[in-house]
């Protein structure tokens, strides 16, 4: 289980970073962030959380 602290103290976790990369985009863009967009750009967004949830998941 990966968990993170976003910045407002509240803890997210997930089985792996992909999930938890996930759930925190949902949590800070709400959720439907990813809708409208096109998927070139879902998944820019989405690796750009996930490369933070690796350096900071424990």
């Amino acid at each position: 289980m990966n968990t993170i602290t976003a910045t407002d103290g509240t803890q997210l976790s997930a089985e792996t970073d992909v999930l938890l990369a996930s759930k925190l985009a949902d949590y800070e863009q709400g959720k439907g962030w990813d809708e409208g967009i096109s998927p070139f750009d879902q998944h820019t967004i989405l690796g750009e959380y996930l490369e933070y949830v690796g350096e900071f998941s424990s």
